[in-house]
Parts: C-alpha cells; sequence; structure tokens
C-alpha cells in the first residue's frame, strides 16, 4: 500500500534532529575499497548478510561437489583452473562487476546466481547477462523456531531495526522523532554499526546519529551483535522499521524478521517488493529524506495500532509458515546441490 497523507507541522521538528547528526557535505562517508578480496573473505570477522548464506549453504553441500567448482562470491579476484561460478550480491551498477560488460569476460562462467529475480533482471537490462545460463537461488535462512510474542499486557510493542546505519537508520530516527509526538506505548532496539564487516574505522562518520539515538528514551542502541542475538531479539519484537534507502539485491533483514512473525515497515525500494511478497506494510519510496521519515513514521503508527487485530496476527501465522518454506537454508541448499550436480555431469574436469 501506499501512504501519502501528512501533518506538516513535524517537518521543522525532523529538520532540527536531521542537523543533530547530519555530516557536513564535505564530510562524506568513505568508499568502500574495492582491493579487496571476494566478499566472503572480506573479514575474518564479517557476519553479515551475504557472508552468513555462503557459509550456511557451503556446510550444507557436499564438500567433494562444492569444491569441483571455483564459486565466487560478488568479487573476482583470483581465477582458479575450475568450472567458475559467480554468485552475486552486489547490484548490477556495482564497480566491482561492470567488467561482465564484455562477453569474453561472461563466457569465463559457466553459471551465474542470483538472489532474486530482481536482480537478474537488472544485471540482463545492464550488462546483457544472459537469462541462459543465470539461476535464481534465493538467499536462505535458518527458520526462526516458534514462539509466542510478548502480549499487550506484558508491556510496549517492540519495534526494531536490525541492518547497516547507511540503509536508512537516519531516516529512522528523524521518523521516531515524530513517532515520539504521537505516542508512547512503544520501544525500539537498534542492532547497527559497520562492525560486522570489520569497518570499526568507518562507524566514525556514523558516531553522531548513534548519540541522537541513544538520547531517545524509548530506544536501545546496541551496535552490531551476533546473529544468534538478533533471532532471539525477533522472537521478543513485534514490528521491523525498515526505511529503506540503499538497493538491495536478497534482503536477508526481512527474510528473518518475517520468519519471526513480524510486521514489516519498509519502502517498494530495490528487491523488497520480491522479498516481502505483499505481506510487507509497503509505501512508496520518496528520496527525499525528511518526506520519508513522516512517511515511515505514519505507516508505522497504522501498524502499531493495527498490530493485535486478529487478521493481523492470522495473516502474520500464513506469514512466518510462508517464509519458513521458501527461504529454509536447507531446502535452498538442495537446490544448490541439484544444480552443482548437474553440472559437473556437463563440466566433469576441474
Amino acid at each position: 500500500m501506499s501512504l501519502v497523507v501528512f501533518d506538516d507541522s513535524d517537518q521543522e521538528r525532523m529538520r532540527k534532529v536531521a542537523k543533530k547528526y547530519s555530516k557536513k557535505p564535505e564530510e562524506k562517508t568513505e568508499e568502500v575499497d574495492d582491493n579487496v578480496e571476494d566478499v566472503a573473505e572480506l573479514s575474518k570477522d564479517a557476519k553479515g548478510g551475504s557472508e552468513l548464506v555462503y557459509h550456511r549453504i557451503k556446510e550444507r553441500v557436499d564438500p567433494e561437489l562444492w569444491n569441483h567448482f571455483q564459486i565466487i562470491l560478488s568479487r573476482v579476484r583470483k581465477l582458479e583452473d575450475k568450472p567458475k561460478i559467480l554468485w552475486f550480491q552486489d547490484t548490477a551498477q556495482d564497480p566491482e562487476v561492470q567488467f561482465l560488460k564484455d562477453d569474453k569476460e561472461k563466457a569465463k562462467f559457466v553459471r551465474f546466481i542470483f538472489p532474486s529475480d530482481w536482480s537478474l533482471e537488472k544485471y540482463n537490462m545492464y550488462l546483457g547477462i544472459p537469462y541462459e545460463g543465470s539461476v535464481v537461488l534465493k538467499n536462505a535462512i535458518v527458520p526462526i523456531p516458534d514462539h509466542k510474542k510478548p502480549t499487550k499486557e506484558d508491556g510496549k510493542i517492540r519495534l526494531i531495526y536490525f541492518s547497516t546505519p547507511h540503509r536508512g537508520l537516519d531516516v529512522l530516527c528523524m521518523a521516531l522523532s515524530v513517532l515520539n509526538r504521537k505516542r508512547d506505548d512503544f520501544e525500539v532496539d537498534i542492532y547497527s554499526s559497520l562492525k560486522i564487516y570489520g569497518w570499526e574505522e568507518r562507524d566514525k562518520d556514523f558516531e553522531k546519529l548513534y548519540d541522537a539515538l541513544r538520547e531517545m528514551p524509548n530506544v536501545k542502541y546496541h551496535g552490531s551483535v551476533s546473529n544468534d542475538e538478533i533471532r532471539e531479539a525477533l522472537t521478543k519484537t513485534h514490528v521491523m522499521a525498515y526505511p529503506n534507502t540503499y538497493q538491495e539485491t536478497g534482503c536477508c533483514t526481512a527474510i528473518e524478521a518475517m520468519s519471526a512473525g513480524c510486521v514489516v515497515v519498509c519502502p517498494n525500494w530495490g528487491v523488497l517488493p520480491e522479498t516481502c511478497a505483499n505481506f510487507a506494510w509497503m509505501y512508496g519510496m520518496v528520496h527525499d529524506k525528511e518526506e520519508h521519515a513522516r512517511k515511515h513514521a505514519y505507516v508505522l503508527n497504522e501498524a502499531l495500532d493495527s498490530y493485535w487485530k486478529e487478521e493481523i496476527q492470522m495473516g502474520l501465522d500464513f506469514q512466518s509458515r510462508y517464509y519458513n518454506t521458501f527461504y529454509d537454508v536447507d531446502v535452498v541448499s538442495k537446490q544448490w546441490e541439484m544444480m552443482l550436480m548437474a553440472l559437473r555431469e556437463k563440466y566433469p574436469n576441474k
């Protein structure tokens, strides 16, 4: 759904909040150094969605079958004398993949793997990656076990954000400022920093934002924690607030939240319409961040008002079953294994 009517009285307050933690124009966030290893090896401490998916799939596939191929996650460096499979997680506009405009470079790979149909479509449009020779294998999770959410009688509704800060945390901060003027029956857990990728130095660009969140009485800023801690937190969470501003190709954050039976509030940006499969409380993307914050706050407010309605609870039960079926890592690993077995017959020699 798309909701576009708002109270203009919040605009000036949000400008003040934004100014409090925003960087000056010249203080731009440092871009990621392109001269790094494949994403899976980017940092031995990295625990992002792509790394988790890679290792979870790999550990479930027969090692002999897996090692028959060179399976490269997103970023190509040294090529081995094996049949090569390129598994994309970056967008088609990423500088790392522009070499694929050359058909000779495409020919080096026996398969291209995408986490979504949206991603495959963009690579086909921008880089000429053929549908023939491409396979969509979803980013997968370990399903969140069945659990009971805290009830209305147990206390306030709990919200969560657990993505990196550059994907919309600044918009959420402004949205919470708006929402806090309307109600006081919710609490927010923020699990976000670049330490998840081993990039502690780059976190300095977001310290003002983190400080602004820490000053909100109903917000707990936790930084980065393990995926096990996130999964435990999701069992106690009702709503994921995700005003995403960064195009993703396969959103593990949304998948885990929906497996856990959380209402997800997000824009129709990047892969999210595909990943969220009509379950999310979705609104039209807005590139102006202040307007985006107002829109996100509006939909969040409606979600909080509606959460305990019987029809919403029935929908969330169905949602959990859907994600625990189609995004189960055991199911997706079998799909990987079937594909690799067929390819080994076609490319028997390393």
